[in-house]
């Protein structure tokens, strides 16, 4: 069947929101996206070096603790993030030992792309560890509520 972009898609797509597949006309997203939360602003980071540099913190402050999903280059654990004299839950995203330096940067190449994102159903990275020779660490907030956390 014939499919277009929905207004609501459209809208996205022209604040530079890149869509998986196009939507037929009346997609149950466009309901859900006519609420949509998105925060974009002038100032608006857009530079992947100084995202990473605001993100970036010591892997000392990150502590995996259970390995809740393993993909093909990617695993999503369950750890604990230092944040100043706190200790917050965290989901961190990392890639498996098998996993290329190309795999690696990008996980944090589309880690990056989250960054400053602001919506109810997308975790965006509130910390990063990606020191060379490392692997790459992405820490997000952990949402108790969700087990989809690929």
């Amino acid at each position: 069947p014939e499919t277009t972009i929905c207004g609501s898609h459209k809208e996205l797509l022209r604040t530079g929101i890149k869509l998986a597949t196009r939507q037929p006309v009346g997609c149950p997203a466009s309901v859900q996206l006519d609420d949509l939360k998105q925060t974009i602003t002038k100032d608006r980071i857009t530079d992947p070096a100084e995202q990473l540099r605001l993100l970036t913190t010591p892997r000392s402050n990150i502590r995996l603790e259970i390995l809740v999903h393993e993909g093909t280059f990617g695993r999503v654990y369950k750890g604990v993030f230092k944040k100043g004299d706190t200790y917050e839950e965290v989901v961190v995203k990392t890639v498996t030992d098998a996993a290329s330096a190309m795999q690696a940067a990008l996980l944090v190449a589309e880690g990056l792309r989250l960054f400053s994102l602001v919506h109810t159903n997308v975790l965006t990275p509130m910390a990063a560890c990606a020191e060379e020779a490392r692997k790459p660490l992405l820490v997000y907030c952990c949402p108790s509520h969700s087990s989809n956390l690929k």
